[in-house]
């Protein structure tokens, strides 16, 4: 029988209140981490900030850490899922155009909270790294095949590895993100920099 993740739910939401519960439950996780640090995010703080009581939690979460390893989870998922959604846009948008979308989309995922993968890994014992690496894997995946895509325009010399420059590249940007930092701003001057890598060139405006 396979081992129990710490993330998994004791009961699953199935119902759209369940769900609701969920994630303020997960959402007032994240905003006690960033403004008062994990040491003051007990599940009773947790319980009171997402308006249910300690034992609706328990029926979600088996505790802390769990809640805190599905808030990690969500948060990597939502990220490769944004970046995945606008490289798969449709066929007849251009390489920049996509790039530039997704790093926008991805970057709008933390825009809210833009230290909350820092305050994540700062956890101790934290699944992010654990669950980073497969986000990250995935991640390349789904690059790559986007580089399939338009591979007529690059001048790389192996797809796999533009792939991970890129992922990793995105990462950095996403880790490092500050509150004042203007996401198209940011994102602009990262499609120059992807697009010029890639293409050899760097023509024109995303």
């Amino acid at each position: 029988m396979p081992e129990k993740s710490p993330s998994d739910a004791r009961r699953a939401p199935v119902q759209q209140r369940s769900k609701d519960t969920v994630a303020a439950i997960q959402e007032a996780a994240i905003q006690i981490l960033m403004k008062d640090g994990y040491a003051h995010a007990t599940t009773v703080r947790v319980a009171e900030l997402a308006g249910v009581s300690v034992g609706t939690l328990y029926q979600y979460f088996d505790g802390r850490e769990a809640v805190f390893d599905a808030v990690t989870a969500g948060v990597l998922d939502s990220l490769t899922e944004a970046a995945g959604a606008a490289l798969s846009a449709s066929a007849d948008s251009t390489l920049r155009r996509q790039l530039h979308q997704s790093v926008v989309a991805t970057l709008a995922v933390l825009e809210r909270h833009p230290l909350v993968l820092r305050r994540l890994d700062g956890i101790p014992g934290s699944s992010f790294r654990g669950r980073l690496v497969d986000a990250r894997r995935h991640a390349q995946e789904i690059v790559e095949a986007f580089l399939v895509f338009h591979q007529e325009e690059l001048r790389v010399a192996s797809l796999p590895l533009a792939a991970r420059m890129l992922v990793d590249f995105a990462e950095g940007l996403a880790y490092n993100l500050r509150e004042e930092d203007d996401i198209e701003v940011l994102g602009a001057e990262a499609t120059r920099f992807m697009y010029a890598y890639l293409t050899g060139a760097d023509r024109g405006t995303p």
